[in-house]
């Protein structure tokens, strides 16, 4: 009796959407936001204390200021300020020193060479036999 009662309700109250509509420019903001954070960058001390304390994204560090954004009418934004912080600092967590890099990078060559050099053997011992 309860699911043919949510089922009736469900269908009368098909037609109607409770979601909430999304503003006309909201897309406009963030494409402006993606443009901007390209030019983001923590100086090298902010972000080895970024590391050391992971302050979060409502941190002063990830404020937009004038010189870093396209628009600045677009500072007194609440969803341009809000996803400006959040972008930033999703990409000061995933920034990594040069030497991971190069760590990295030495790594996967070291297992390319490893693997080539166990072809070669593998060749050469399936032509001498």
């Amino acid at each position: 009796m309860k699911t043919l009662l949510v089922v009736a309700l469900m269908i009368l109250m098909g037609g109607v959407a409770y979601a909430q509509t999304t503003r006309a420019d909201s897309a406009r903001i963030l494409k402006a936001v993606k443009a901007d954070l390209k030019k983001f960058k923590l100086d090298k001390r902010l972000w080895k204390d970024f590391k050391d304390r992971q302050f979060g994204v409502t941190s002063d560090h990830f404020k937009p200021v004038k010189a870093s954004v396209s628009d600045s009418t677009l500072l007194n934004d609440s969803v341009y300020v809000r996803a400006y912080r959040a972008g930033a600092a999703k990409k000061t967590s995933k920034r990594h020193t040069t030497g991971h890099y190069f760590l990295f990078a030495g790594g996967a060559s070291i297992i390319i060479l490893a693997a080539a050099m166990l072809t070669a053997v593998a060749l050469a011992f399936s032509a001498w036999n």
